[in-house]
């Protein structure tokens, strides 16, 4: 990672006189460090003022810009940012990412939709707004009149805002999560849809153990409707 136009960066380098060390350091670097906007568009290659061979040849790829808080002091709000004076400003640095390693490491792969410096992402606005159009977790777990000693599920599924599939390995419960979530959801599409809770596999024998388990949506804004029964998708269909 490289400094950009942070205290030290590599801005200060004359391109007249270093052109080529210059754009050698931003070529080598899969991340700056910038909270300019106008510095990350121009490292995302946004700028029309030049081509995208241009941009291809001085950087070979696009990089994102990120900034750290710089904090010195334990009472500084966590990860406000600050100016070159180091007084605090309406900005923070956001990253989409699992709080690893390598979660980190996937911003120089997706620098543009993971990388977001300001007060707050647009999408985490909207959820903030709309509280009551969006699902914080699901919960499955048994009935509390279950009688069986079999666990089939006891879990809390966190579920992402933008999540758009549904990935493991065969057997790993995806097709299952697909149908609890369209249970939960109270759709009314036909019951052949489902793969998971049908007589041939979850329900089978009347719903012998589906019915001992139940789904409870828990909502943005701290709602925990009523849960649903695994027994019947069919009954909850018609209802």
């Amino acid at each position: 990672m490289d400094s950009y136009d942070e205290y030290g960066g590599i801005d200060g380098i004359n391109p007249a006189t270093d052109k080529l060390f210059k754009e050698g350091l931003v070529s080598a670097a899969d991340i700056l460090g910038s909270s300019s906007k106008a510095q990350a568009d121009f490292f995302l290659w946004k700028g029309a003022k030049y081509t995208e061979e241009q941009y291809r040849e001085w950087f070979g790829r696009r990089k994102p810009c990120i900034k750290g808080s710089d904090s010195h002091n334990v009472n500084d709000e966590l990860g406000k940012l600050k100016d070159q004076n180091s007084q605090p400003i309406e900005k923070y640095c956001w990253i989409k990412a699992d709080p690893t390693f390598n979660g980190f490491r996937q911003i120089i792969n997706e620098p543009e939709d993971r990388v977001y410096i300001g007060r707050i992402p647009p999408k985490l606005e909207e959820v903030r707004k709309n509280t009551t159009r969006y699902l914080s977790h699901i919960h499955i777990r048994k009935t509390a009149d279950a009688d069986t000693g079999d666990t089939w599920f006891d879990c809390k599924i966190p579920l992402n805002f933008d999540m758009v599939a549904i990935i493991g390995n065969k057997g790993s419960g995806k097709s299952a999560l697909a149908d609890v979530l369209a249970l939960a959801g109270n759709t009314h599409c036909d019951s052949k849809y489902f793969s998971f809770l049908t007589k041939d596999r979850f329900c089978e024998r009347n719903g012998r153990i589906a019915k001992q388990y139940e789904v409870e949506t828990i909502w943005e804004d701290g709602r925990k409707p009523s849960g649903h029964s695994m027994r019947s998708p069919i009954s909850m269909v018609s209802s």
